[in-house]
């Protein structure tokens, strides 16, 4: 019956081991992958819908992506993620983001993510690894209020679950077009940065 027991608990504590919890988010042990830009549940609101004459939603999209992805100095994912590297995996998300079509972006109402339209992009995603992978959900970016905004959402690669998500706001100084609207993630990054050790900072307080 000991032996059992042992067995019991061994097996629990080895599962809750692989577990990334919200807590190490910030340790740099843990490997961190980027994920890529999900504009699958995004709006663009705009004033005038006939204003809007940018390529189809595949192919601005995967310039978003191939930018924040291969520019590490404009978009310093390192910094944010607080490691010296970070690892790239954007096919998936991309693949995602080519089934849109652009004319479902568009919208003159304010738009707002609920926690039914981050269910249901995690429920999309079909990753694998290890350490924690992270996809930026863009909510909207809005051309009449200037602003940029999406949840951060961070996930347990191994075990195939959200760990946290983080909503995150930045404004753009001036009109931007085109490929230029995903300029203001760069403000993202530095939020994120900053949310994240404020975050870890409350979590070894608490310990």
């Amino acid at each position: 019956m000991k032996i059992v027991a042992l067995f019991t608990l061994t097996i629990f504590f080895s599962f809750c081991s692989a577990q990334v919890f919200p807590s190490d988010l910030t340790d740099k042990d843990i490997p961190v992958t980027w994920l890529g830009l999900d504009c699958t549940e995004m709006r663009i609101v705009v004033s005038d819908a006939d204003d809007i004459k940018w390529p189809q939603a595949d192919v601005l999209s995967r310039m978003w992506n191939n930018k924040v992805a291969g520019n590490r100095k404009l978009y310093p994912l390192h910094k944010a993620f607080h490691r010296k590297t970070v690892n790239k995996n954007i096919d998936f998300i991309q693949s995602l983001n080519e089934q849109e079509m652009v004319e479902t972006w568009i919208t003159k109402d304010i738009y707002l993510l609920y926690s039914e339209n981050i269910k249901r992009a995690f429920e999309r995603y079909q990753f694998t690894g290890e350490g924690v992978g992270y996809s930026f959900l863009i909510e909207s970016i809005d051309l009449i209020q200037r602003d940029f905004s999406g949840y951060m959402i961070a996930i347990d690669l191994e075990q195939q679950r959200m760990i946290k998500t983080y909503y995150l706001k930045a404004r753009f100084p001036y009109m931007l077009e085109g490929e230029e609207l995903i300029e203001p993630f760069r403000q993202v990054l530095v939020e994120f940065a900053e949310v994240l050790t404020r975050k870890s900072e409350e979590f070894e307080y608490s310990e």
